[in-house]
């Protein structure tokens, strides 16, 4: 008789969600031709390639890797996020991965293509009781209602972004740009977020 190891399905599940179930490969860099402007080189970092269509999916994967490496998901725990958007959709989609029960908390304006691809990818989703701004409560509660975990994709994103232990944004960003006339970029624009992308790649910086 063998006895299964207490951590052999942990290792095995930050394993599934780190490849996603495929073969993980940078994200594109994609140049734009601006031939009013011939001395600037822009480039875009499409994160659309990512499985579930967004940069999302890079952020939920790494709070994934870094919530089972810490005991806060086990083989049974259920999911639970505040989500109407792209971290839903990643999140149901890597607890599918996972065997895991995972619900969404979205407002009630969530429009319906977004529950549709929740449920696409495994999930459920529940319409919040409370005002959008209530939302993320009303998930938290839930999470200890049912044993679960709360994915906080607002308070915990940075945190899990750096500890994940696999290349962040900022590690494919430069490391693509080594082949580029001008490999030391001037600027690099993010949008307005969680704030984990901005911090991935000033800590690179720095």
């Amino acid at each position: 008789m063998t006895t299964e190891r207490p951590n052999s399905w942990a290792a095995e599940a930050i394993r599934r969600v780190r490849t996603g179930g495929l073969h993980l490969a940078p994200t594109p860099l994609r140049p734009l031709a601006l031939p009013a402007f011939r001395d600037v080189e822009i480039y875009f970092k499409d994160e659309s390639a990512h499985p579930t269509g967004s940069m999302k999916y890079r952020l939920v994967r790494a709070m994934f890797c870094e919530a089972i490496a810490s005991g806060a998901i086990r083989s049974d725990t259920p999911v639970i996020a505040a989500a109407s958007g792209a971290v839903a959709v990643a999140g149901a989609r890597f607890a599918r991965l996972l065997g895991l029960v995972f619900t969404a908390v979205v407002p009630a304006k969530t429009s319906a293509d977004v529950l549709a691809r929740i449920e696409g990818e495994g999930g459920r989703w529940q319409v919040g009781e409370q005002p959008p701004a209530a939302v993320q409560e009303e998930a938290r509660a839930l999470a200890e209602q049912l044993g679960g975990h709360f994915l906080d994709h607002f308070r915990d994103a940075e945190r899990a972004v750096a500890g994940c232990g696999e290349p962040t944004i900022a590690d494919e960003i430069f490391d693509q740009m080594r082949g580029e006339a001008h490999p030391v970029p001037e600027w690099i624009v993010t949008g307005a977020g969680t704030g984990a992308t901005s911090a991935a790649i000033g800590r690179h910086l720095r």
